[in-house]
């Protein structure tokens, strides 16, 4: 979960007193509750400057890469003009060498077009994974000025919006809700996270130790400003165009498909026959072999429309997963390569992501 970030923490501490340990007294004096209301109030005031000069140097640095974006968007732009460019006169170019029987010439087009095609779709992908890891850069950043001012219309809308029916102090406190703690430091990226956060706010009996363990790891990783980004925009792609996704999309999506018809086989006939066909077609094209693709040519289509019927659904679903696991992979990657050099407790928590055999980088190639 990527949650509870450093400007709502210090936010927090400024709106009240809401830390966990504090939500189950309900036996709290007028005293307390005053003294706590004149804490609030002294918390707020000292941490203004701090936060205002804060929020001005976030702006600053958002100021400064949205030229470069939109440079970098511009270029994305041409790129996509180009790769269409580049297709349509390979095209022509290669079917007039066909019609001419130019063999040779319709060889060298053909080759050329597609090289060329391929060197610049692979630059335009890369220039437009750089746009959205700016964009999602940026997003982070914008979003951290708004926790900050409390401007309620730039932070991302909360996964629960809902209160718990009969909660002793949920509603008081407004812990859930459009102008809510957990909207405030919430910057999970799965709904899993967000339940667990919320779990974690709204629990009647907290224990100490738990909170203070918590407390610990945050307070390693609010010292490590660059690691905290990092994650954050890994995990913000990860989660694509939506706010928040289902973690237990991609393990119900294993647990069902634990046991699958194994059709290795034919992919790999598939695959064989297509080098064929393009063998055999180069072949007769430079006259050095009879047409025989009009024999092999036939007999993929019917292996393909044989074994396609139940390879359509599960082909579009695999390529799906992996687009997410290639994701996600970014995020692993985050955690696996950090040193965690004076963070104890993190490195802890990250324990998992640290063993060169066991990491999920590993297990998912």
């Amino acid at each position: 979960m990527v949650g509870d970030d450093r400007e709502g923490l210090t936010t927090e501490s400024a709106l009240s007193p809401l830390r966990e340990e504090d939500h189950v007294s309900p036996t709290r004096s007028d005293g307390d509750q005053a003294h706590q209301g004149r804490e609030a109030a002294r918390l707020a005031t000292a941490h203004a400057p701090s936060n205002h000069s804060r929020r001005a140097a976030l702006r600053r640095q958002v100021e400064r890469l949205q030229p470069g974006l939109e440079r970098m968007r511009e270029r994305s732009g041409r790129l996509a003009v180009l790769r269409l460019v580049i297709f349509a006169a390979g095209l022509v170019l290669a079917a007039a060498a066909f019609i001419a029987e130019l063999s040779t010439l319709f060889l060298i087009v053909a080759v050329v077009a597609v090289a060329v095609f391929v060197i610049v779709v692979r630059y335009h992908r890369r220039l437009d994974w750089a746009v959205a890891r700016r964009e999602a850069w940026i997003g982070v950043k914008e979003a951290q000025i708004a926790r900050s001012a409390l401007d309620w219309a730039g932070i991302p809308a909360p996964a629960v919006e809902r209160r718990a029916p009969g909660h002793p102090f949920d509603g008081d406190l407004d812990i859930v809700g459009r102008r809510s703690l957990l909207r405030l430091i919430d910057r999970s990226v799965t709904l899993e996270g967000s339940a667990l956060l919320l779990r974690w706010l709204t629990e009647t009996e907290p224990r100490v130790e738990d909170t203070a363990a918590r407390q610990a790891v945050v307070c390693e990783l609010e010292a490590r400003q660059h690691l905290y980004d990092k994650l954050v925009v890994a995990a913000s792609l990860a989660a694509q165009d939506r706010e928040r996704w289902r973690a237990a999309d991609l393990t119900d999506w294993l647990t069902e498909h634990q046991e699958t018809e194994d059709r290795s086989r034919w992919l790999w006939a598939l695959s064989l026959l297509a080098v064929v066909n393009i063998a055999l077609v180069a072949l007769a094209a430079a006259g050095l072999a009879p047409p025989l693709w009009r024999v092999s040519l036939p007999l993929y289509i019917l292996v393909y429309a044989y074994v396609g019927r139940g390879l359509g659904e599960p082909f579009h679903e695999a390529m799906d997963l992996q687009d997410l696991l290639s994701r996600l992979q970014a995020v692993f990657g985050v955690l696996e390569e950090y040193g965690y050099a004076a963070a104890p407790r993190l490195r802890e928590l990250c324990a998992p992501f640290l063993d060169p055999q066991r990491r999920p980088s590993v297990q998912i190639r």
